[in-house]
């Protein structure tokens, strides 16, 4: 709908914080050129996205260059990296090796010469600037006659980006005996029969690195048995190394450690015949830990054999484990690589289990990716692209704003956003929807809202729920289950051979039929249907009634986004997907809502196994922090949004905006990125809607 812009009669009573009336501009900017399916409908479908296989930079110093450090002179103990970081090219972040090599190599440097590292643990706190220097603080967690730890914190502008523990042992400790009779000693022998790279073709990697890599081969991949699936590669440094010591070797080793370390968890799935190695998307570690078990041996400059399996993955993470052995068949190092480790938990499942039941929000692992697998087709680009919904709808919201029983008076926002995207919601759920925006007291409306508000409080109270009066909660069920199954019954009634027809053919077809095409289970279908319209229904109110309250006392904002509007789809046209992506105000506007009014302001995992945290402990809270299975862990976006993250100035030196002020501009200010020498140059505030 487009209108015009009329300027109402405002009371001072109705002003807030001094920008502007905001009781009225709910009214306004529904009337005005802004058209509403267009905030609407992004809000909805903005969870699309896009993967990119990024490739490596060229990178032309030796792996012996790449992880020098040199001393920071104002502090001790304090480093930072002597050439410039690899990176991926188009990629954000500093990769991984890079960070862990230079822990290592900053630890070794604070000990004396007859130590050696047995173990690095390191953890990745948040992606850094490949563009700038990183700082490595070193501190002396403790020197004894045998082990030595250092903690290594590695620090950019924005904060600590990764923290390391290093354990030393000191060479030929073995508590003055040789003898080694009754000594536990044993290990994983390399494979025998095995072609060196050097003896036949093989496919290689790295060609633009400081070391070179070849492919090997997978083992049980016909038996498809994926947890015992082994992917060997052949690893060396690309020039020779020419410090004596181990401590370079050691170094060089955890760089190339790192080397398609994540790959390994998605080539088990490759299928014999394949191409080795399957594509996958830009992915990130949690952590990286090496065991070094026989230091003495590693000559990274020759080639060394790696062996990875993955044992474990769900719920979009990974864990990967790397043997590798030296030229002459010694276990020099394992490796181990977690891609997560927190979950909901089973405390989680049975707390919503009578609300959600088993689907996507209440479980872990398979039945997540089950859950997954099921719901994501229903929301593909063609799906929720149609805004035909959104406008019938909207059109019925403009109605009774512009009822004279509203003209002039402030209206609730949240009340009628919750109600919009509950129509929405079920009607683009079921076919058919709730119509509470006419029927305010529509009995299924209500009683969802009862139930997610008790459900709330069954989550805050733990073990004190017992306490709690839950019967409007099970009389909220009731009612929930009563309006629902009807639909799924009559749905299933149609039959399989309807649903695979209807899936072949142009025919539009609701959430519920598509659902059902894929399995004919009532108790699946309905807790997908009501965890969807949990997550469709309360997130999208929330940002919606946010937006409005933000744009009511904003006119410059206001006219910014109906200028943008107009320009992309006219004053006739309805808006379409391709309007919605190309409109740049609108995404930063949805954007900035969501920075300080998240959709979820406070959430909790579980730990699913014995973990770590990379920050929190110590005096300072800046030491990993032990996490036992079974603990739950908080956190708020809320406060992390609000808390000390943001730098000083843009990349181009100036000032940033205050983070406290509604501010769009900052998502889309050109100088984020600058051009130096021909090159972008990225500042400390990197504009993605996580930041």
């Amino acid at each position: 709908m487009v209108g015009t812009w009329s300027k109402p009669r405002y009371r001072r009573s109705e002003c807030c914080r001094g920008r502007g009336p905001r009781s009225h501009g709910v009214r306004i900017l529904l009337r005005t050129a802004i058209h509403p399916p267009l905030i609407i409908a992004k809000v909805l479908s903005d969870s699309i996205s896009t993967f990119v296989e990024s490739a490596m930079e060229k990178y032309t110093f030796p792996i012996e260059k790449a992880v020098e450090l040199t001393p920071v002179s104002s502090e001790p103990d304090n480093f930072t990296n002597a050439q410039p970081l690899w990176s991926f090219a188009g990629g954000y972040g500093v990769y991984g090796r890079s960070t862990v090599a230079h822990c290592l190599m900053a630890a070794q440097k604070t000990i004396p010469s007859d130590y050696v590292a047995h173990s690095l643990h390191c953890g990745f706190v948040s992606p850094g600037n490949p563009k700038r220097p990183i700082e490595y603080r070193v501190e002396r967690t403790r020197d004894g006659k045998s082990f030595i730890t250092r903690t290594v914190h590695a620090t950019q502008k924005a904060g600590v980006i990764s923290e390391a523990i290093v354990n030393f042992v000191r060479v030929g400790t073995n508590n003055g005996d040789n003898d080694k009779t009754g000594r536990l000693e044993h290990g994983r022998k390399m494979p025998k029969g095995l072609t060196l790279p050097d003896q036949a073709e093989m496919d290689g990697k790295g060609v633009d690195g400081p070391f070179e890599a070849r492919w090997g081969e997978i083992l049980n991949q016909v038996s498809n048995d994926l947890v015992n699936t082994q992917i060997r590669y052949w690893i060396r440094a690309k020039d020779p190394i020419q410090q004596s010591s181990p401590q370079a070797q050691l170094a060089a080793l955890a760089y190339m450690s790192d080397a398609y370390f994540i790959g390994a968890a998605v080539q088990v799935h490759d299928q014999p015949g394949q191409t080795f190695g399957t594509k996958m998307a830009m992915a990130a570690s949690l952590n990286h830990t090496i065991y070094f078990h026989h230091p003495e041996a590693v000559r990274v400059d020759e080639w060394m054999c790696s062996e990875r399996e993955s044992p474990w993955a769900g719920n979009d993470r990974a864990l990967v484990i790397q043997r590798i052995w030296s030229p002459k068949g010694i276990l020099v190092a394992t490796c181990v690589q977690e891609f997560g480790d927190f979950g909901k938990g089973e405390r989680f499942h049975t707390q919503w289990k009578e609300f959600l039941g088993d689907a996507i929000f209440t479980t872990d692992g398979d039945k997540w990716h089950a859950s997954r697998a099921l719901i994501r087709p229903m929301f593909t680009r063609d799906r929720v692209s149609n805004l035909s919904t959104f406008e019938r709808h909207v059109q019925k919201l403009l109605g009774i704003l512009e009822s004279p029983h509203h003209d002039q008076q402030p209206v609730n926002a949240f009340d009628l956003c919750l109600r919009l995207t509950m129509d929405i919601a079920t009607d683009f759920l079921l076919g058919q929807s709730v119509n509470s925006l006419s029927n305010p007291a529509d009995r299924f409306s209500a009683a969802f809202a009862d139930v997610q508000r008790i459900q709330s409080w069954i989550t805050m109270a733990g073990p004190l729920q017992g306490f709690l009066p839950k019967a409007k909660y099970y009389e909220g069920l009731k009612t929930i289950n009563s309006f629902v199954d009807p639909f799924i019954m009559k749905t299933l009634a149609l039959g399989r051979r309807t649903f695979e027809n209807m899936e072949g053919s142009e025919q539009e077809y609701n959430f519920l039929e598509g659902l059902a095409t894929f399995t004919q289970d009532p108790k699946v279908i309905r807790d997908q249907l009501i965890s969807v319209l949990l997550a469709a229904r309360d997130t999208t109110a929330a940002t919606l009634a946010w937006t409005l309250y933000e744009l009511s006392g904003r006119p410059d904002v206001v006219q910014r986004i109906r200028e943008e509007i107009l320009a992309q789809v006219g004053t006739t046209s309805a808006p379409t997907y391709v309007d919605l992506k190309n409109m740049r105000y609108l995404q930063a506007i949805l954007k900035e809502t969501l920075r300080p009014y998240p959709a979820i302001p406070f959430n909790m995992r579980v730990a699913l196994s014995d973990t770590t945290l990379p920050r929190g402990g110590g005096p300072h809270g800046t030491h990993p922090v032990h996490i036992e299975k079974d603990t739950i862990v908080v956190y708020s976006p809320l406060y992390m949004h609000r808390s000390d993250l943001y730098p000083d100035t843009y990349a181009d030196g100036t000032p940033f905006s205050d983070p406290g002020e509604y501010h769009p501009e900052r998502w889309i200010y050109q100088g984020s990125r600058v051009m130096d020498n021909g090159k972008i140059k990225e500042g400390p505030w990197i504009p993605k809607p996580w930041t």
